[in-house]
């Protein structure tokens, strides 16, 4: 329908000749008593009808004008909400558009993190076991020093044990030696004794004088 996009100036010249031909066609028999009328002497029925008609015409080009009128802004309504639908729809697509790629730089921002995080995550976690290695090598050197030094101290101790029972050994053989000796100086007389042998000689006591 092309009068429907068309200017109503232009609808108005075609719903005139439409009009005209439509009421042509439907009353021939009208048209008929017309020319008739034309031919005979009766002025005031052929005014009477010729005004019907005129006036029965313009009401349907009124109609007709108003019908196409309306369609016409119709057709241009529909035509504006569609372009206004698709404005709306091409509008809505961007900002979706925009919010999808804004969600995918949040997401690649977030996903940047989470690697960040996991990497000095596993750089502390070597970094802690590295140290803890280090502290346990250290703890069993200690404990290696430690035990040699208390193996060394256990070896000095028994050497001093050692020494100590030879001494004892000695100090009792010699203290054995001394009782026998000063048991034989007892039983046995002086002359048999040997000089080496022999106790040390003891001063002899002096007796007081007595004075009369």
């Amino acid at each position: 329908m092309d009068w429907i996009s068309s200017p109503p100036e232009q609808i108005w010249g075609e719903s005139e000749s439409a009009v005209e031909e439509q009421t042509s066609s439907k009353n021939p028999g009208r048209m008929t008593d017309l020319c008739r009328n034309e031919t005979d002497n009766s002025p005031p029925l052929q005014l009477h009808t010729l005004r019907e008609f005129e006036q029965h015409l313009n009401d349907l080009k009124k109609e007709n004008f108003s019908l196409k009128l309306r369609i016409y802004f119709l057709e241009e309504r529909i035509q504006q909400k569609y372009e206004e639908s698709s404005e709306d729809v091409y509008r809505t697509n961007i900002e979706l558009k925009v919010e999808v790629e804004s969600l995918k730089q949040e997401l690649q921002e977030k996903q940047q993190h989470l690697d960040k995080a996991l990497t000095t995550a596993e750089s502390l976690t070597n970094h802690n076991e590295a140290e803890l290695q280090r502290r346990c090598r250290e703890r069993q050197q200690e404990i290696d020093h430690m035990e040699q030094v208390l193996e060394t101290k256990i070896q000095l101790l028994q050497e001093e044990a050692q020494l100590a029972h030879s001494e004892a050994e000695r100090m009792a053989s010699l203290a054995g030696s001394q009782s026998h000796n000063s048991i034989l100086s007892l039983d046995t007389p002086m002359e048999d004794i040997p000089e080496d042998e022999r106790p040390p000689a003891c001063c002899p006591h002096s007796t007081p004088t007595k004075t009369g």
